[in-house]
């Protein structure tokens, strides 16, 4: 009876307050689901940013390495190039060579970082093992002597070379 008049009962307590029975269990799920939605968030934007930086890198790799190609054929004779005073040397086109690889190194390793947070989105154990899938891949591309682990400063030689061999067609 003392529930119905609003008399100090405990059913009058939870109605005063707008406690409801397993109200503690309600307010747990709703807190788990806002973090459940920030974490998301920031799985998300973790993914985008890696792969919009990646994209970035290799599309100035790509302007560097096309600029470079275009210099190569613009660069005067060795015996001229004093005499013309041309802008370009065999130094700014070895310069645009390298920036143009050292981006495509930069462009590469991040969308390779981005892979398993993109797998992460599915749950820790793919990101897990796509991590140690690329820590073996980037080891091995890395000490097998590919191009970027042997000296860059090679290109201002060959730079030379094919100047000299298109001069002599010519």
């Amino acid at each position: 009876m003392m529930k119905e008049d609003g008399g100090g009962g405990a059913g009058a307590e939870e109605r005063d307050h707008g406690v409801h029975p397993g109200g503690e269990h309600v307010h747990h799920l709703l807190h788990r689901r806002r973090r459940r939605e920030v974490a998301m968030v920031l799985k998300y934007g973790a993914v985008l940013v890696v792969f919009v930086l990646a994209f970035i890198c290799n599309s100035h790799a790509i302007c560097s390495l096309n600029q470079a190609t275009f210099l190569v054929s613009a660069l005067p004779a060795p015996s001229s190039a004093l005499r013309l005073r041309v802008p370009v040397t065999v130094d700014y086109v070895a310069g645009a060579m390298e920036r143009g690889f050292l981006l495509n190194f930069a462009g590469n390793r991040l969308f390779y970082a981005g892979v398993p947070l993109l797998l992460w989105i599915f749950g820790p154990i793919l990101s897990c093992i796509c991590s140690m899938v690329m820590v073996g891949m980037m080891s091995r591309a890395t000490t097998m002597g590919t191009a970027m682990s042997r000296p860059i400063r090679k290109w201002r030689w060959i730079l030379l070379g094919v100047n000299t061999a298109c001069k002599l067609i010519r």
